[in-house]
């Protein structure tokens, strides 16, 4: 695990550009040991773009492989300012280069990796790469990568340091690695100008709107869930079984980035607590555990976070009690809509544009007769993109479950389900 490695691709077409994280010294790469070895991916392809920018003389390389036409100017103005907000929060990068390896598909997906000193992005569908949303969530995923350069590379937990590659590694920091990051990952591009005001409250509302429609906060903690992730961590598993490190993990970093301004007059927040990781166990390669985490909050918040620690990340379904006061120092607020779409709001289901059942709300009504899959084919008699729904009217369901026809009458329900939530301004 400790040796060096050189590494040669051999038959590589010579029309081919290869892209890695590795030290290339004429076609050879090289290794520092196992561990660089392995947490860098490469990328060969005969459809390679790249452009390089710098940052405190830092170089980061763009490369995308696949169709596209890149508005370089707009990207790299973008990504130099979201990396030089980085490197606000850090004041230092803990690698000498960095490279964020692209592969543009020709359909929908979305998964971006941490590495040595690299990500792997996979992202599509390619013919959308010229979108305002599709350019917003490149950017998004983007700068949640780039933070792992600190948080998660070198900012490491005890039970990751060093990684065991013989067994799985349980831990409990989740929210940290990766919920910390996503709240970072997109409050750099509100804080670098690369998002508006708007974009800002638009992700605060997406986290929000995920965590009051996921039943499993009841029944499973956030660190628990932690844990779990080696069971089904990025797929949906067992309805409102648990919840994501990522979504809730980004609400508690919200809620302590505002309890930290509030207890230090707002002359410190959470990112302050980041340099202070850095400084005390990722600079210096020392693992963190959970306890020192808890430790810090409370030398800084006082004896109260305990607490929240307790109840938030060890607790079920406590989370939103504290959500409000966290808004409230920005001043914001929560409105809590109806929502207009008839068979989610009086019946409780969630259709695909396929017209499966995605989601299924709790003590509804579509809970009692229908399951998850199940693929709607009629609605009183009408094609479900044909349908109007007259309140309080039943539904005569035409459904296909596990390739079996069936009709179902489901009455309406007797109050709403699936609220939407939006963010308002607080007159104070």
């Amino acid at each position: 695990e400790n040796i060096a490695y050189d590494i040669e691709i051999q038959n590589l077409p010579p029309n081919f550009e290869t892209a890695t994280g590795l030290k290339n010294e004429a076609n050879i790469f090289k290794a520092e040991d196992y561990y660089q070895l392995v947490d860098s991916p490469f990328l060969a392809s005969s459809q390679m773009q790249k452009k390089t920018y710098w940052v405190e003389n830092t170089p980061f390389t763009i490369w995308f492989e696949g169709l596209c036409v890149p508005d370089w100017n707009q990207i790299i103005k973008d990504f130099t300012l979201f990396t030089q907000t980085q490197f606000s929060i850090f004041k230092e990068f803990p690698f000498k280069e960095y490279h964020f390896l692209v592969r543009l598909l020709p359909y929908s997906h979305y998964h971006g990796v941490e590495h040595h000193n690299s990500t792997v992005i996979v992202f599509g569908p390619d013919y959308e790469f010229g979108e305002a949303k599709f350019y917003k969530n490149l950017l998004g995923i983007c700068s949640h990568e780039l933070f792992h350069a600190w948080n998660a590379i070198k900012i490491r937990p005890k039970e990751l340091s060093p990684y065991d590659f013989g067994k799985e590694n349980y831990f409990n920091t989740g929210f940290v690695i990766e919920g910390f990051t996503t709240f970072f990952g997109d409050w750099v591009l509100w804080k670098s100008g690369v998002y508006s005001d708007k974009e800002w409250k638009e992700e605060i509302e997406t986290w929000l709107q995920t965590h009051f429609d996921n039943e499993g906060r009841f029944n499973n903690s956030l660190s628990q869930s932690s844990i779990q992730l080696w069971l089904d961590g990025y797929v949906k598993g067992v309805p409102n079984r648990k919840v994501s490190i990522y979504n809730e993990g980004a609400l508690v970093a919200m809620v302590l980035d505002a309890w930290i301004q509030r207890t230090s007059e707002h002359q410190l927040d959470l990112s302050d607590f980041m340099l202070l990781m850095w400084e005390r166990f990722g600079k210096n390669q020392i693992a963190y555990t959970y306890n020192d985490v808890i430790e810090f909050f409370k030398s800084w918040c006082g004896d109260g976070i305990l607490d929240f620690f307790e109840k938030a990340i060890e607790g079920k379904g406590n989370l939103e009690n504290y959500i409000p006061e966290a808004l409230a120092n920005s001043k914001l607020g929560i409105l809590k809509l109806e929502n207009e779409k008839p068979l989610e709001a009086y019946f409780g289901l969630i259709l695909n544009t396929e017209y499966e059942i995605t989601k299924i709300a709790k003590e509804s009504p579509a809970q009692k007769n229908l399951s998850l899959g199940d693929k709607i084919l009629e609605i009183n008699k009408q094609k479900p993109e044909k349908f109007q729904y007259t309140f309080p009217d039943t539904l005569h369901l035409k459904i296909l479950r596990n390739y079996r026809k069936l009709h179902i009458n489901i009455d309406c329900g007797k109050r709403t389900f699936l609220h939407k939530y939006k963010l308002q301004d607080l007159i104070i």
